[in-house]
């Protein structure tokens, strides 16, 4: 470019004006040889990303409370009780129900005291477990300030279903149980007692003869037996079986424990009736969950109620079970645990309630899906428990097969005809 200096003007514009005509073709060129561009889009706003959904937020705290004697002779069942309420509060809260569990101890000296100063959030009690405690709650007029779901059979003279309430079996529910069963099953409508000469055994007597009428069955023979002279028993059974011949019965409930009901059938079957249905009481479930040889061949047409199954395919009852990855719970666990979850959904309680709020909570709150046996209330508040049905077997007990029992009495009828 330096040289060009020393040219004259107007061949130095000529000059410059033929190189910037050549620089401008070449990138004409250039251009032509790249691909079209994309037509011109108008430039969009930039795209924020959706806001991520609200968090929810937790459900607030549910306040239930437990009154048991943990600390006197009731102390191991009582505790049985708190470790599953405990478990059934672990249960909620994985699925992110926060509860708060109060436990309280009615073998304290100023137990009710510490009812008294519960947060006023707390409006559910379960408990108690002793009657002389619950009568304690009735006469200081707690039960007016909480609602108490005891664990009792009866409620003595309070009312329930307005004083207070049960969250427990009582006599009737496994009679009418059995009694439903006999009817329903195999069109039983003849049935009698032996029982043992005791005070227990007189007023189970009068329980199954009060149940037996309201389920339209009539008790055609009744006999007891002294449990300490069993030399006198096959008279007594003989006497059982054959003192109606009017009303022969089809059936017979033997209310004692397992090892008397052991020593009892086989004179059933020694005086030919081996075709009776036996039924038994919640009492044999208490051996046969522990016991894992059980002589099985006198019983192949005995059937008894519980409340409990451990081996309950209901989520409830796996999730109770994965609670307790190193032991089988018991009855006691699945109370505890049951509660706690019926209890919460009772939260909506308001603060100054009465018992007709409480009856109309529980029709909610009871389709539940429960671990043990599931409990109902009437209109009224009045609890039942509707029984699971079991048979003794080789392995301590097992669900009965109402089809295979009646195929079995069947043939053993026909049988004993010739």
């Amino acid at each position: 470019m330096k040289s060009l200096m020393h040219l004259p003007n107007i061949l130095r514009l000529a000059l410059i004006t033929l190189f910037a005509l050549a620089v401008v073709g070449c990138a004409a060129m250039h251009q032509a040889q790249q691909p079209a561009p994309a037509p011109e889009v108008a430039a969009s706003q930039p795209v924020e990303s959706a806001p991520p959904p609200p968090t929810p937020e937790p459900a607030a705290p549910v306040e239930v409370a437990l009154a048991l004697p943990l600390s006197g002779p009731y102390g191991v069942i009582a505790s049985k009780i708190s470790q599953g309420g405990e478990a059934g509060r672990n249960t909620l809260q994985q699925r992110g129900q926060v509860v708060n569990l109060h436990i309280i101890d009615t073998d304290k000296p100023d137990w009710l005291q510490q009812l008294q100063q519960l947060p006023d959030s707390v409006k559910i009690v379960g408990g108690p477990l002793r009657p002389d405690r619950f009568a304690n709650v009735v006469q200081s007029g707690l039960n007016k300030k909480l609602a108490f779901f005891t664990f009792l059979q009866d409620l003595g003279n309070a009312a329930e279903g307005r004083d207070a309430w049960r969250f427990f079996s009582s006599p009737y529910d496994q009679m009418r149980t059995l009694l439903q069963m006999a009817r329903k099953e195999f069109s039983i409508y003849n049935v009698g007692v032996l029982y043992p000469e005791e005070p227990f055994g007189k007023r189970i007597v009068q329980l199954f003869l009060e149940e037996a009428k309201k389920e339209g069955i009539n008790v055609s023979a009744m006999q007891s037996y002294p449990p300490e002279d069993p030399l006198r028993w096959s008279e007594i059974v003989a006497a059982l079986l054959y003192s109606n011949k009017e009303a022969p019965i089809d059936a017979v409930f033997l209310p004692d424990v397992w090892s008397k009901a052991e020593m009892l059938v086989p004179y059933i079957f020694y005086h030919q009736r081996e075709d009776l249905i036996i039924m038994g009481s919640t009492l044999w479930g208490q051996t046969l969950t522990k016991e894992r040889n059980v002589d099985i061949h006198n019983f192949r047409l005995s059937i008894f109620p519980a409340t409990w199954w451990s081996e309950g395919n209901t989520m409830a009852a796996r999730e109770l079970r994965k609670a307790y990855p190193n032991e089988e719970p018991n009855f006691w666990e699945v109370l505890g645990f049951d509660f706690v979850r019926f209890a919460t959904r009772m939260n909506s309680l308001p603060a100054a309630w009465t018992p007709e709020q409480v009856n109309q909570h529980i029709r909610s709150a009871q389709n539940l899906e429960w671990s043990m046996a599931p409990i109902s209330w009437s209109d009224t508040g009045i609890a039942k428990q509707d029984m699971f049905l079991f048979t003794p077997s080789n392995g301590g007990m097992r669900p009965a097969d109402m089809q295979d029992m009646r195929q079995r009495r069947q043939a053993v009828k026909a049988r004993l005809q010739y």
